[in-house]
């Protein structure tokens, strides 16, 4: 597999063996591949507003041999929806479904088969970094000013949230370093390496 000097993006085959590498834009933020092997990409402010190729995009999705299929800042103006200046938390899910939260509109926008198929402006959840989705039901990891970090539940539709405590095994509040949200479930990982799961099927409605 050859692989050039501003590749940042390799695919491997369930054995492990690479099979393409590729350039996707600078200022990754999130990649994840949904069932069919499209891959989409979203990008901190730095890529959006630098003069790469594909990170203007503000989330990209590409085939499995790196071609650009879709770039949301392209289409967002005809969409009448606001361009992302950052993509905060990012859920694809297997079946092609893709949620995304973006700054700086605050919005959660529902895309299927690279159309929009739902938007929600002006969001009061800020510093969100994973979400996931269950129904109508949003659950979002974010940190706040608080002593330790929490969850922001949310109905599609409501102009409020509803903040939840994560407590650990020992029913202490739960820190974590990394988040990320897949389908119905947020993954939290701790400074020492352990993975909590919260599915959001299970947390109640504000």
């Amino acid at each position: 597999m050859a692989s050039g000097p501003h590749d940042n993006a390799h695919v491997f085959d369930l054995e492990g063996t690479g099979v393409a590498s590729f350039h996707v834009g600078d200022g990754v933020q999130f990649i994840q591949t949904d069932s069919s092997g499209r891959i989409w990409v979203g990008y901190f402010d730095e890529g959006v507003f630098g003069r790469g190729e594909f990170s203007p995009g503000g989330l990209d999705c590409f085939d499995s041999e790196g071609h650009c299929l879709f770039q949301f800042n392209e289409v967002a103006e005809s969409w009448q929806l606001p361009c992302i200046d950052e993509c905060y938390a990012l859920n694809v899910v297997a079946d092609g479904n893709v949620w995304a939260y973006c700054y700086s509109s605050y919005s959660v926008v529902h895309l299927k088969d690279f159309e929009a198929v739902g938007v929600w402006r002006d969001l009061p959840v800020e510093l969100a970094t994973a979400m996931a989705v269950s129904g109508d039901k949003v659950l979002f990891a974010r940190t706040d000013d608080a002593p330790h970090q929490n969850l922001a539940v949310w109905v599609k539709g409501s102009s409020t949230i509803e903040e939840v405590e994560v407590l650990d095994e020992r029913g202490q509040p739960l820190e974590w370093i990394y988040s990320t949200g897949r389908d119905n479930k947020l993954y939290l990982q701790t400074q020492m390496g352990q993975v909590y799961v919260v599915d959001a099927a299970h947390v109640e409605d504000p």
